[in-house]
């Protein structure tokens, strides 16, 4: 079967050593918003209300506040952001797999100006990634395995770090990962 990480970079055209492996992707999106929380403070993280309460908890066991923002009808993805002024993170999810690549793509630029951390959920689309000519654009990206999603592993998920994210806060992210349940393949 090879190694999982290189298989995700292939799918993603990104590098394997950006990809982390955990046996729930929800330890590793927990292990992010920590690291957030330690770098940059407490705040608030930027969601939608239409989700599972597994992508809130991970924000809330950091000890970050939700706050929520209207979908899109047709995409079923943020449309608007008002974010608060304590904002640290903005949550992207594409539910049901539907990526809604324009919008998201502003949504990222706009946060990345206010030095606000993206993160993409693709939870529901493993291996799809929000992208222009340069690669990836969120700062994260989190792809879960679980037994309702795409592929048949019935467990595990994966997390992928821009390398061009903030070398200090990436670093702190990676050493939550040790301390979390990254898996070692």
């Amino acid at each position: 079967m090879g190694d999982v990480r290189v298989q995700l970079a292939e799918i993603t055209g990104t590098k394997a050593e950006d990809w982390f492996l955990f046996f729930r992707a929800r330890h590793g999106m927990e292990a992010v918003f920590n690291a957030l929380r330690e770098h940059r403070g407490e705040g608030s993280v930027v969601t939608q209300a239409y989700t599972c309460i597994t992508a809130v908890n991970p924000i809330v066991a950091a000890g970050l506040k939700p706050v929520y923002a209207d979908v899109s009808a047709d995409s079923v993805s943020i449309s608007e952001v008002n974010y608060p002024e304590d904002a640290k993170a903005i949550v992207l999810q594409h539910t049901f797999g539907i990526i809604d690549d324009k919008n998201v793509s502003r949504i990222i630029s706009d946060a990345k100006k206010q030095h606000i951390l993206t993160v993409e959920d693709s939870a529901h689309c493993v291996g799809s990634m929000v992208k222009d000519e340069n690669g990836p654009l969120a700062d994260v990206s989190i792809h879960s395995f679980g037994g309702e999603k795409l592929l048949p592993t019935n467990f595990g998920g994966a997390i992928w770090l821009n390398p061009a994210l903030d070398q200090e806060l990436r670093a702190g992210m990676i050493k939550n990962f040790e301390k979390a349940d990254a898996l070692p393949f």
